[in-house]
């Protein structure tokens, strides 16, 4: 708890250790497309396949570190978790439209929710309270 503190006040200094952060790369084409589907489908309606289509799948097809080393599902899928989740829209030639602000998961107002939900950590066979407990995935 003191090291998330000092990682979330920013009292390490310089060279510090942060958290993961991951930038979500999509286009604005494909958004453009998973918005017209979502509304397509909210009315009854089905579009043709050769639309671009964004899914979980397309998002995890090609996982990879900055530099473009390849990423193992299992460790994205612990990064996605622990870290910062940030997207960046493209635009049409590659121009980039819009980049979100990271967030972590479990924010404040969150975490005061699951502790009035729960009183204590939820994890098998733990009781700590939320003083001693942080909020994480029980499963992965």
């Amino acid at each position: 708890m003191l090291a998330n503190l000092v990682l979330d006040k920013g009292l390490a200094g310089e060279g510090r250790a942060s958290r993961p952060r991951l930038n979500v790369l999509v286009s604005y084409e494909t958004l453009q497309n998973v918005a017209e589907r979502a509304v397509a489908q909210q009315d009854g309606r089905t579009l043709p396949k050769s639309a671009a289509v964004l899914t979980a799948e397309s998002v995890l097809h090609c996982p990879q570190f900055e530099d473009g080393t390849p990423l193992p599902r299992i460790l994205l899928n612990r990064l996605a978790c622990d870290g910062e989740l940030n997207r960046v829209i493209f635009g049409p030639t590659s121009e980039i439209l819009d980049v979100g602000r990271a967030e972590r998961t479990f924010t404040r107002a969150r975490r005061n929710a699951i502790i009035a939900r729960d009183r204590h950590c939820r994890f098998p066979r733990c009781s700590a309270p939320p003083t001693l407990s942080e909020c994480h995935h029980v499963r992965h």
